[in-house]
């Protein structure tokens, strides 16, 4: 008897560990609720005084100092067809990193970092318009809604043809 359960708890153990997870950080920008893999985030942190940058497009809101490093912090809103904030002060800023380029992006907050099984994630094929036209991979389902996954790599590569 004690074999079977020692057993039957090995491969509880052994299923629990093929469940393969993505931690990802969701967060809101108005009423939409989006999330990025983890992994392409440096830091979280409250917006700061932004230097305007003169003949910069719209979606630049201008550059910061961030512990000595200038970066560029953008307003993904017109990237994804949302209206512009109210308030670019409130909220966060997401440092991400895409290759070697490092920027701010503005969401109204961090909601949550959660790891997600990879079965509740979606990715759009290429032709997908969601993915072509609205920078978005995909969808995952967390707790019991579902979240826009951001095509975050896409949506930098586009803003620097643009600059």
């Amino acid at each position: 008897m004690e074999e079977k359960e020692i057993s039957g708890e090995e491969e509880e153990r052994e299923q629990e560990e093929e469940i393969k997870t993505v931690q990802l950080c969701l967060f809101q920008i108005l009423d939409e609720e989006f999330g990025i893999d983890i992994l392409q985030i440096q830091e979280i942190i409250k917006p700061q005084e932004i230097t305007i940058v003169p003949s910069s497009p719209r979606f630049i809101l201008g550059v910061i100092n961030l512990r000595g490093m200038i970066l560029p912090v953008i307003n993904i809103n017109s990237f994804l067809g949302l209206e512009e904030p109210k308030d670019i002060n409130k909220g966060e800023y997401l440092i991400v990193r895409d290759g070697k380029m490092l920027v701010g992006i503005t969401v109204e907050a961090v909601l949550d970092i959660l790891n997600v099984p990879e079965k509740h994630i979606s990715i759009y094929e290429d032709d997908n318009p969601l993915r072509s036209e609205n920078y978005i991979l995909g969808k995952s389902r967390v707790y019991n809604r579902e979240v826009n996954l951001l095509d975050l790599h896409r949506l930098l590569e586009d803003a620097k043809a643009i600059i």
